[in-house]
C-alpha cells in the first residue's frame, strides 16, 4: 500500500517540476540584442565627449604644474647664490630646441656654458612635455643669479606654451623677482 502512495508522490512531484521547469524557460529574461546596442552606444557617445575634455584638461595641467617648476627652480638658483652653495654662483639655462623637447637645467657657475667639468655634478635637468614649448627674451637663454646678492645676470620673460596655445608668461625683473 505505501508502494502506490509513492508512487503517485512521486509522480506528482515529477508533474509539478516538469511545470516549474517550462515556466522557467518559457517566460526568458535577459537583454535584447536592441537594447544591449543602446546601452554600447550612450557609453560610446560618453566617451566621445570624455576624451577632448581630459586631454584639454591634461594638457593644462602640464602647462600649470611646469610654470610652477620653472619659477620654483629659478627662485632656487637665487636662492642658492644668495647663500653662496658652494661659494659659487647659480642659474637656470633654458636649453629650447626647435627638433625635440624643450628643458631647463638649475646649473652652479658663472655662466652655463663655459664653466668647470667640476659644476656640471649639480645640475638638475627637466625635461619638458612634447605638448610644451619655451621661449625666452633672456639673453643666451640663460639667467644667473651673483653670488651673495642674487642679483639676475639679465632680466626678462619665459614664456611657456602648450599645444592648445594657451600660454603663461615668466617674468624677472632687475631686483630678482620672480612672478607668473
Amino acid at each position: 500500500m505505501t508502494l502506490p502512495v509513492e508512487l503517485a508522490a512521486s509522480g506528482l512531484m515529477r508533474q509539478l517540476l516538469i511545470r516549474y521547469h517550462d515556466r522557467l524557460f518559457q517566460n526568458k529574461t535577459g537583454f535584447s540584442i536592441i537594447e544591449l546596442l543602446i546601452v554600447v552606444s550612450i557609453t560610446l557617445l560618453l566617451m566621445a565627449v570624455a576624451i577632448p575634455i581630459y586631454g584639454n584638461f591634461q594638457s593644462s595641467s602640464y602647462l600649470n604644474e611646469r610654470t610652477a617648476e620653472i619659477v620654483q627652480t629659478v627662485r632656487t638658483a637665487q636662492a642658492r647664490s644668495l647663500a653662496r652653495v658652494n661659494n659659487k654662483p647659480h642659474g637656470v639655462f633654458f636649453d629650447i630646441d626647435p627638433n625635440g623637447p624643450d628643458r631647463f637645467i638649475l646649473y652652479q657657475g658663472p655662466a652655463y656654458l663655459g664653466r668647470g667639468a667640476e659644476d656640471t655634478d649639480f645640475d638638475r635637468t627637466v625635461t619638458l612635455e612634447d605638448s610644451l614649448s619655451l621661449l625666452t627674451t633672456l639673453t643666451g637663454d640663460d639667467i644667473n643669479f651673483s653670488r651673495g646678492l642674487g642679483e639676475p645676470s639679465t632680466t626678462g620673460d619665459i614664456t611657456l606654451t602648450n599645444a592648445l596655445g594657451k600660454s603663461t608668461v615668466i617674468t624677472i625683473n632687475s631686483l630678482g623677482m620672480v612672478t607668473d
